[in-house]
Order: C-alpha cells, then sequence, then structure tokens
C-alpha cells in the first residue's frame, strides 16, 4: 500500500492546483461595487463641475456691472 503514496499525493497536488469556483454573487456584488464608485466618483466630479461654471457665471455678471459702472462714468 505504500507504493500508492506518491500517485496519491501527486493527485493531490493536480487537485489544489485546479481553479476553485466562483460564486456569482460575489462576482455580482464586485462589479456592483466598481460601477457604484465609479458612478459616486462622476456624480461628485459633475457637482464640482456644476459648481465651477455657477461660479464663471456669478464672476461673468459682475465684471459686466463693473464694466457697465465704468462706462457709465466715463460718460
Amino acid at each position: 500500500m505504500t507504493h500508492f503514496y506518491p500517485t496519491i499525493q501527486a493527485e493531490a497536488r493536480f487537485v489544489s492546483q485546479l481553479p476553485t469556483p466562483v460564486d456569482s454573487t460575489a462576482v455580482a456584488g464586485s462589479f456592483f461595487l466598481v460601477f457604484f464608485m465609479f458612478f459616486l466618483i462622476a456624480s461628485v466630479v459633475h457637482r464640482r463641475d456644476q459648481r465651477e461654471v455657477e461660479q464663471l457665471e456669478a464672476d461673468r455678471e459682475f465684471l459686466e456691472r463693473i464694466w457697465q459702472i465704468n462706462s457709465n462714468l466715463e460718460r
């Protein structure tokens, strides 16, 4: 019976090298987490860009008022 030991050991090594089955819920959860993080980052970037646009519009309106006041003073 000792002569079968190396064969069993070789089979055990072969079986340990086989890929383990992947749980589909773990894969789905990972994809959900990745997409959730993507949309979270995209919404933060969009919100920041929106604030910058609003600030630029406010600056433009302020400069237009200054330009009008300056034009009125020159007359």
